[in-house]
């Protein structure tokens, strides 16, 4: 047999043109036997053996027969080829021999139709010969002719199969002998050669793809090539669809190493390349997560010689050739599993991730991989996956240092990640970062380990604070109650972080921030009490103490952190150390301080000990502070330190002066007193110098002063060495003053019997000032030594001595002293009278021993209730009632009696008003005064004689006062006969009022409420605020002062009643019902009901506001008490009347829980938003009934169907848990909740079947969450169901209403129509290409499928279009698609934009808002319509353009900048007419005229000769360097000037001024000129750019332009360098051009990245990520 090299057999020819395709032949290939056999063919031995089969593409025919012979034929009968010729009993080597050839045919095509061929031709040929070559014998087989019927071929196949199942049952497959098991051999061999080629031609796109890039010799090694290797070497080249092939296809032996091999994937491989060869995990039947395996398949079914037990024996060894896998990385070898289990895949995906970042430094790449892999739900990635995130902040966004790897990020605690994410954070941005850093780190945290991301912010906070409070502070600033959002939500946390801080600062220096921190934590009452919050409320008063410590420390210059403050509170060894140390430090300062800041110090002290340092006795404080005095070294402080000790057991009783900074302190004991004088004499003597013996053992060492006074005349001279002398003698021994006082009164002594008075006196000065009692005699003998004159000085001396002088010498001192100051009015008065000199002064140690001493007092009163003393001491003062007075106001702060003695003495008794008045309110100056007018009172009703002494002086004043005000009070209205008294009686009156105020008001500062005492007493608006003020409790003793004071002071009890039920609504904290039953307790209602137009008012303004609207309780209180008030006349006509209200919430309070009623009831609100809400299906019904009551805005009722529209949108969208219990999702669960719905239409209104038809088909929501067949279909049905219902409603004839009228379901039909049509046009190419396009035109798809074909709403999306730019046939063809929008052209909608932006530019900012630069938008428009001219559109022309906009550049009235603009804007586009460009030269003249030389009137210059004039005209004038300069300017503002003079610039050779002049020109053409210029340069050099050109050049917007040139490098520098320029729009214009890379490594540079990862692959992946 032969091939046939003319044509096809006839019956092959009737198979050609029978069969249509390759899958029809494979699918029927017994039908080609069918018509082969009867053709003219050879007899064939073997008949059923022969086989056909077409290529692909049904190009060529093969033809095999059982002699081994296989020819193939193309449609038009030429034999390409005979492929081999073979016996049966050929051998096996003939079968390799033959799978050779197929692997050297050139023919591809030829070469796949053979190898399809021999798939099918020897399914039986080595079945047969396999069993042939055996024992086994087959004459009994039985054998079917194969002639056989077309009814019978399916019969017939399964027989076939079934007679192969038993050919191979009789096969003993562990009995084969060597041919047989060769045949096997080459038989598998054959089979994997078909299945490479199989898999190469998936890998090369299918069959039509393989026949144009088939690779003989790729193919050759592949076939042969171990498949595992072929693996990774596509993974190693990133060739996913071909690994993806290899997998489906071979993943018997691949899939056990499928781990291995996606890690030889390139690490800067995004995982998202090849995440579908990812493994995944799902849940099984089980509910356990498990390993999805991979779907695999097959190009043909299981042959027979690849069973297991035929491989069993022909590869008993099979060799596992995968060794090269795991050289490189043994560790892989552990992934090696075709069902790896979930532990495995958690620890591939953490263990690759690593990989990727350590091997490439690319966090990217890792994260990407870690959230596939949460994504296919392998779990036990979060922890690296948030050390990624954690290391892409830190790597792409705070700039830290770039050779951090994750491995030593993973090492680090979460409170140094912390630290590491906000090392490099300006305190200007701080705040900002913090909530792009901190927030999501700590975020992160949180969800690994619940309460961490609240301890790590404790610690880092803390830490911070440890050095500085600034950045601590700004997150307490931006966690205050009123700012949103926080970065610490929490006001627990917040206070106790806050509190922590601030203890945990080590700098002194810090007081302010923290009482800026103080600032910011929540008051008491914000929030939920709780115990945990009223501690840390405790714990914030705390702080307040302590920093009011650390504010005395600041001001006395002894800083200390607020944290020594609380250590040391409950210390009493270093409470008092520190109060030794601010004392001594105090003492020690130079210059000394004076009394003031002592005095000062001393009340800080008591301060400190009273709010912090408790564990102090106040007398220990006084003690600490006398010693510092003490030990100070000063004498003016020693004498401040005697004021403040006892200086004898018998003073103890006695109080301190109330000089002393206004206030009554205590003295140190006199057992302390002497121990802390002999310690600090004890501490002058240890640093004294050192004494002879003798002299320390004489018993009397005063009596060596005294020699040596005897034995110089003069000694009183020499009073400071007398007195060193004494000091280291240790006269009186530890008793510095009582030696002082010893040796200058001997001193003192002297100079009197010298007669040298004015020694003397200075010497007594000396002994009064430092307070020495035993000096009072040389003080009265030289008081009373009418030899000296100075009067003044005598009264002091006799003060003293009268002061300190026994009982028994008292009266006569008195009368001396009264004798000494008569004499001084009188020698006043031949010159000017100075009151203040004729006063005795004493000091407050004379005071202080006068008001203690019980004896001296007696004796004193005693002196002065003698009538003859007064006689003869005031008798000359009485004319002189001025003098008294004023005498007896600079009297008062120090001596009370006397100032009562001058005051009694006044001719005019009603004179003493004057004094009393001019005194600071306190309660001894407010009894004095009560105490004067009772005495004088009780002298005019029971007058005494005149020649005793009146027992009136020696009663108790306060009995004396309680006894006179008694008895005036009991005759009140009676007629006193003398007018005198009546006005006594009233002063007295006013004094006791004025001091029950002062009492009241230190009983209410007792309170502590912050009462200012005086301010109570004397201000009548400030005590009656205060007042009110108290009836804000729910104490009742304090609410019973309120009411009484009130009483006292005449404030209506109605204002009271009305101040405490306002605060029982807005701050009491009670409930309703408590308020209800103390508001009947107290009976409040029955006082306020009085005044019910004030009652209105006030419930109004102040207690409405203060209730929530959802407290409906509360409510309905408040509306009853107005209705009980009678207050329904006083409600705005508008308004809803209290009946209403009340009857609505009766009712809502049942059914509507939650519903904010006052939204409700709100004129400005909408009712439907707050009905919606609490809506449900139990609860529609009853809300609807009551919808007539409610108001909406406008003043109409609402409507029981806007009510069943408002729920059923709820329905639709969020499911009901009675009728509709699943939240829909998919599109059938929303077209069963639209059926749902429907049921309901019949109670809904025509308008309100179509709003809510409207919402759930073209709101925002419909549009993300439902398909547009959805929403069709849920339009259709709507529709047929409102027909139904308005044929139903036109059958009743009774139905008139206008809102249920024929008209209103037509209206409504006809909108639905609308919204039909409009829905049907998504479908079109135009809807749905701006659907699947970039993001702008993805936002107006969105915007036309939500416009339901609305021409309001198409006019402003096409308006929109046009001013972003957009072609004018993209809006032509919005305009086209739209339904019933006829009257909208593109001319019109660009027409409309025009006339926008001309109002823009004349001065209206708000037309176009969205959009910054209105002639950029122009620019937009012009650059569209250009566009649309150039390729031969007419839709909007230039003339149109041209006409719309010359009226505006001609309107002289408008700015010329605009207009020029607008000009040039048109030129660059449209060839302008001659007018046109006249009027371009005219306006950009004219801006360059106006700037320079304002008052030169522009004139025409629209010709050359015009010009050259105006030219030579300005270059005369000027004479400075701008007026040169806009000369310039104006040069280029005539184009034909600049391209001439820059052409002369470069035929000079003069190339870089003529590239800035033709830069800095609008003009297109030199611009282009310029980039021509500036492509020729290929050396960049100081003659052809200099910083100025970069300049110019990136202001005209040239960077593109220049990427492919020299200068581009220096361009970029410059930019970055400058920062003059947004880098990042640079980036994104490039990228837009198509420049990437540029645009990746302009970024990257501008955000500092490391020069090492300036790669292509960074530079692209920086695009996405950044742009």
């Amino acid at each position: 047999f032969s091939p046939s090299s003319s044509t096809l057999p006839p019956g092959l020819v009737r198979l050609a043109t029978k069969q249509l395709n390759w899958q029809l032949v494979l699918a029927s290939f017994q039908i080609q036997h069918y018509f082969l056999l009867p053709s003219a063919v050879p007899k064939d031995p073997n008949p059923h053996w022969r086989r056909v089969t077409w290529s692909h593409d049904c190009a060529l025919l093969a033809y095999a027969d059982s002699t081994g012979t296989v020819r193939v034929f193309d449609l038009m009968g030429s034999d390409k080829n005979t492929l081999f010729y073979f016996s049966i009993s050929d051998s096996c080597d003939d079968w390799l021999l033959m799978t050779e050839f197929q692997a050297c045919l050139r023919c591809p095509l030829a070469f796949c139709a053979r190898s399809t061929l021999w798939l099918y031709v020897n399914q039986g040929v080595y079945c047969h010969r396999f069993i042939l070559s055996g024992d086994l014998d087959l004459d009994n087989a039985p054998y079917e002719d194969s002639v056989s019927t077309e009814e019978e071929m399916e019969q017939r196949k399964e027989r076939e199969a079934k007679k192969r199942q038993e050919l191979l049952k009789k096969v003993d497959f562990s009995r084969l002998t060597l041919e047989q098991k060769e045949l096997c051999r080459s038989r598998l061999k054959l089979l994997c050669y078909l299945d490479r080629l199989a898999t190469y031609e998936e890998i090369l796109g299918g069959p039509h793809a393989a026949e144009q890039q088939f690779d003989a010799e790729f193919f050759k090694k592949f076939r042969n090539q171990n498949i595992v290797l072929s693996a990774r070497t596509y993974a190693r080249e990133s060739n996913v669809q071909a690994l993806d092939i290899l997998l489906t296809y071979h993943g018997s032996e691949l899939l056990q190493h499928r781990l291995a091999i996606l890690c030889n994937f390139p690490e800067t491989t995004s995982p998202h390349e090849y995440s579908d060869l990812l493994p995944k995990a799902g849940v099984d039947k089980k509910g356990h997560l498990a390993f999805i395996p991979w779907e695999e398949s097959r190009h043909r079914d299981l042959d027979w010689c690849e069973v297991p037990e035929c491989r069993g024996v022909v590869e008993p060894n099979p060799v596992d050739d995968c060794h090269f896998l795991f050289e490189e990385q043994p560790e892989l070898e552990r992934f090696r599993s075709a069902k790896p289990s979930i532990t495995l895949l958690t620890e591939w995906y953490l263990t690759r991730a690593q990989d990727i970042e350590s091997n490439s430094r690319q966090v990217d790449c890792a994260l990407s991989l870690v959230r596939l892999g949460k994504e296919q739900n392998i779990p036990g990635l979060e922890v690296l996956c948030d050390d990624l995130v954690t290391m892409e902040t830190l790597v792409y966004e705070t700039s830290c240092d770039l050779s951090l790897t994750l491995k030593e990020l993973q090492q680090l605690r979460d409170i140094d990640k912390l630290r590491l994410l906000m090392k490099n954070s300006s305190e200007d941005r701080y705040v900002r970062n913090s909530f792009q850093w901190m927030v999501p780190f700590l975020h992160r945290c949180e969800g690994q380990r619940v309460g961490s991301a609240s301890a790590l912010l404790r610690e880092y906070l803390v830490t911070l604070a440890k050095d500085d409070l600034t950045l601590p502070l700004k997150m307490f600033q931006h966690s205050k109650p009123d700012c949103h959002p926080k970065v610490i939500g929490d006001s627990d946390q917040l206070m106790s972080v806050a509190l922590e801080c601030i203890y945990s600062c080590e700098r002194d220096d810090q007081l302010a921030l923290c009482y800026d921190i103080l600032e910011c934590l929540p008051q008491r009452g914000y929030g939920p009490e709780t115990d945990t919050t009223k501690a840390l409320h405790d714990q914030v008063d705390t702080l307040e103490k302590h920093l009011s410590v650390a504010e005395v420390l600041e001001k006395h210059s002894l800083q200390k952190p607020i944290s020594f403050v609380r250590n040391s509170q409950n210390s009493k060894e270093e409470a008092q150390q520190l109060m030794v140390r601010l004392t001594r430090h105090t003492g020690r300062k130079n210059p000394p301080v004076s009394e003031t800041v002592w005095r000062s110090l001393l009340q800080d002290l008591l301060d400190m000990q009273q709010n912090v340092y408790t564990c102090l006795e106040t007398e220990t404080c006084h003690q600490v502070f006398v010693e510092s005095l003490l030990c100070s070294g000063r004498e003016e402080n020693v004498r401040l330190a005697g004021q403040l000790m006892h200086c004898s057991a018998v003073s103890e009783d006695t109080p301190v002066s109330v000089s002393f900074r206004g206030k009554a302190h205590s003295r140190v004991s006199y057992s302390h007193s002497v121990e802390l004088v002999l310690a600090a004499a004890r501490e002058y003597f240890n640093s004294s110098a050192t004494l002879s013996d003798p002299l320390r053992l004489r018993t009397d060492r005063l009596s060596l002063i005294k020699q040596c006074i005897s034995q110089c005349p003069t000694a009183y001279r020499q009073s400071t060495l007398l007195l060193s002398l004494a000091r280291l003698l240790r006269v009186a021994g530890d008793d510095e003053a009582k030696r002082k006082g010893q040796v200058l009164t001997l001193l003192a002594e002297q100079a009197l019997r010298c007669q040298d008075f004015k020694a003397s006196y200075i010497h007594c000065q000396d002994l009064m000032a430092a307070g020495y009692s035993d000096g009072w005699d040389v003080c009265a003998q030289l008081g009373q030594c009418e030899a000296y004159s100075q009067l003044s000085a005598r009264q002091k001396l006799m003060a003293f001595a009268l002061t300190h002088c026994p009982p028994s010498s008292i009266q006569n001192l008195l009368a001396a002293s009264s004798s000494l100051q008569t004499q001084v009015p009188f020698s006043a008065v031949p010159g000017s009278i100075n009151p203040t000199d004729l006063l005795h002064r004493t000091t407050a140690r004379t005071i202080e021993v006068l008001t203690n001493t019980t004896t001296t007092t007696r004796a004193v009163l005693t002196a002065v209730s003698d009538s003859h003393w007064w006689r003869e001491s005031l008798s000359l003062l009485r004319p002189l009632h001025v003098m008294l007075l004023q005498l007896a106001s600079d009297a008062f702060p120090k001596d009370m009696t006397l100032a009562l003695a001058y005051l009694l003495a006044l001719p005019q008794v009603l004179d003493a008003n004057t004094c009393f008045e001019k005194q600071p309110p306190s309660a001894l100056s407010l009894q004095l005064a009560a105490y004067y007018y009772s005495l004088q009172i009780y002298s005019r009703l029971a007058p005494c004689f005149k020649d005793k002494c009146s027992p009136l002086y020696r009663a108790d004043p306060r009995e004396l006062i309680r006894l006179v005000t008694k008895h005036v009070t009991d005759h009140a209205g009676c007629d006193w006969g003398d007018e005198e008294l009546q006005v006594l009686i009233g002063q007295l009156r006013l004094y006791s009022e004025r001091l029950t105020d002062f009492t009241q008001a230190q009983v209410l500062q007792g309170l502590g409420r912050g009462v200012d005492v005086q301010r109570f007493s004397s201000d009548n608006q400030y005590k009656k605020e205060t007042i009110l003020g108290l009836a804000e409790t729910l104490n009742e003793s304090v609410y019973g002062i309120s009411r009484s004071l009130a009483q006292r002071y005449s404030i209506p009890l109605w204002e009271v009643h009305m101040t405490h039920l306002e605060f029982l609504f807005t701050d009491s904290g009670l409930s309703t019902k408590d308020i209800e039953d103390r508001t009947e307790a107290l009976g409040l209602f029955e006082t306020l009901k009085t005044n019910p137009e004030s009652f209105y008012t006030h419930m109004t303004k102040y207690v409405y506001p203060s209730i929530a609207g959802t407290d409906q309780l509360r409510l309905l209180f408040y509306f009853t008490l107005l209705e009980n008030c009678g207050c329904a006349s006083y409600f705005p006509q508008s308004a809803m009347k209290h009946d209403t209200h009340l009857k609505l919430l009766k009712k809502l309070k049942a059914v509507a829980i939650g519903l904010d009623y006052k939204k409700l009831t709100d004129e400005d609100s909408d009712p439907l938003k707050a009905l919606e809400p609490v809506l449900t299906s139990q609860n529609v019904l009853s809300i609807s009934k009551l919808a007539p009551r409610i108001p909406q805005k406008g003043g109409e009722a609402l409507t029981s169907s806007a009510v069943h529209a408002t729920w059923l949108h709820k329905l639709f969208w969020e499911g009901d848990q009675h009728v509709l219990k699943k939240v829909p999702q998919s599109d059938h669960e929303f077209l069963h909740a639209y059926d749902t719905c429907a049921k309901y239409f019949d109670r809904l209104l025509p308008v309100d079947s179509v709003n809510f038809l409207d919402a759930i088909t073209f709101s925002p929501e419909a549009g993300s969450k439902l398909s547009v067949e959805s929403r069709l279909e849920i339009t259709k049905r709507a529709q047929k169901a409102l027909k139904g219902i308005s044929d139903k409603s036109k059958k009743k004839a009774n139905d008139d209403r206008s809102e249920n009228s024929a008209s209103s379901f037509d209206s409504a039909l006809t909108h639905i129509q609308q919204s039909l049509a409009h829905l049907e046009t998504l479908s079109h190419s135009f809807p749905l290409s701006l659907k699947t396009s970039q993001e702008l035109l993805q936002k107006y798809s969105r915007i036309y499928d939500l416009s339901r074909s609305e021409q309001s709403k198409v006019r402003h999306l096409a308006i929109t279009m046009a001013m972003d730019g957009q072609p004018l046939e993209r809006i032509e063809q919005l305009l086209a698609v739209t339904v019933g929008t006829s009257d909208l052209s593109a001319e019109s909608i660009v027409q409309d934009a025009v006339e926008q932006i001309i109002t823009a530019l004349s001065g209206d900012k708000d037309t176009l808002k969205d959009y910054a630069d209105p002639l950029k938008v122009l620019e937009g428009i012009v650059a569209a319509v250009h566009t649309n001219v150039q390729s031969g559109g007419n839709m909007v022309t230039s003339e149109d353009m041209l006409a719309w906009l010359r009226p505006f550049c001609g309107d002289d009235s408008k700015p010329v900048r605009p207009r020029l603009e607008v000009l040039q804007i048109l030129e660059h586009s449209f060839s302008l007419s001659d007018q046109d460009i006249h009027l371009l030269v005219f306006f950009r003249s004219q801006a360059v005229l106006k700037a320079c030389w304002p008052n030169r009137k522009m004139q025409d210059v629209e010709n050359e000769e015009k010009r050259n004039s105006l030219f030579l005209e300005l270059l005369e004038s000027s004479s400075k360097w701008e007026e040169f300069q806009h000369l310039m300017l104006l040069l280029q503002a005539w184009p034909p000037c600049v391209g001439y003079i820059s052409s002369l610039l470069l035929n000079a050779g003069i190339r870089l001024p003529a590239l800035k002049l033709m830069t800095e020109s609008e003009d297109e053409h030199l611009r282009k000129l310029t980039q021509d210029q500036i492509k020729n340069i290929t050396d960049v050099t100081e003659e052809v750019c200099d910083s100025e050109l970069l300049a110019l050049l990136l202001n005209a917007g040239m960077l593109i332009s220049c990427v492919d040139t020299a200068l581009y490098s220096s361009l970029v520098s410059h930019m970055l360098a400058q920062g003059e320029w947004d880098v990042e729009k640079a980036a994104r214009d490039l990228h837009q051009a198509g420049h990437s890379a540029q645009a990746g490594s302009l970024l990257l540079s501008y955000r500092g990245s490391h020069p090492g990862q300036f790669t292509f692959n960074s530079a692209l992946s920086v695009i996405r990520k950044w742009l």
